[in-house]
């Protein structure tokens, strides 16, 4: 009879390391899986926050790209022009001068961009040097110019110049960011005396 409830100790003793050894492992596996989970909505977490970033660099890799290249699409001529002119030109982000440049040697077409150039440089300098302006405009392109000034001072976004045609003191351009603005310029003693709106196409 003793041996009997010593035997049914031992086994309600084993039963109960059992039910605790198997709620110990239930405990384990439940931690193992909320540490799993959590392991791995961190990871995905972080995963989606490189994902991002990487699309957020991406984006101002390319704004950057579009702000150092102009938006307007025609060749570039001042390389056609002496040291001096590419200096006064420098402020415009790209100068045509007809087909492959072939205006290049056009008095009339150089004196139109560097008007444009030197009222771009003046609005950018807050209006502080007219030297450039003075030299390159006379008449209404001056006063015109000089209004245009105090309109944009301080604005430094590329400005492109399309010189499409010149003949007899008339230049015909293109002008603006895109340089889609269509303007008449007429050329008198080496000076734009006159800025007008253009009936050509752009």
């Amino acid at each position: 009879m003793r041996i009997q409830r010593l035997a049914a100790a031992a086994a309600a003793t084993a039963l109960t390391a059992t039910l605790v050894g198997c709620a110990e492992a239930k405990d384990v596996a439940d931690t193992t899986k909320s540490a799993a989970s959590e392991a791995a909505s961190s990871a995905a977490s972080q995963a989606t926050e490189k994902a991002s970033e990487a699309a957020s660099k991406a984006a101002d890799k390319v704004k950057k790209k579009a702000k150092k290249k102009p938006a307007a699409g025609f060749e570039d001529a001042t390389s056609k022009l002496s040291a001096e002119d590419q200096r006064k030109l420098e402020s415009l982000a790209l100068v045509g001068l007809g087909t492959d440049g072939a205006l290049a040697d056009d008095a009339d077409a150089v004196t139109a961009a560097r008007y444009f150039a030197a009222r771009q440089a003046m609005a950018a300098d807050t209006g502080v040097d007219r030297s450039d302006l003075e030299a390159a405009a006379a008449g209404s392109a001056l006063r015109d110019a000089t209004v245009y000034v105090t309109e944009h001072t301080g604005e430094t976004g590329a400005y492109s110049v399309n010189v499409l045609t010149s003949a007899g003191g008339a230049v015909d351009a293109c002008v603006g960011p895109k340089a889609q603005e269509p303007r008449t310029l007429t050329v008198t003693d080496g000076k734009v005396v006159t800025d007008a709106p253009g009936d050509h196409d752009c």
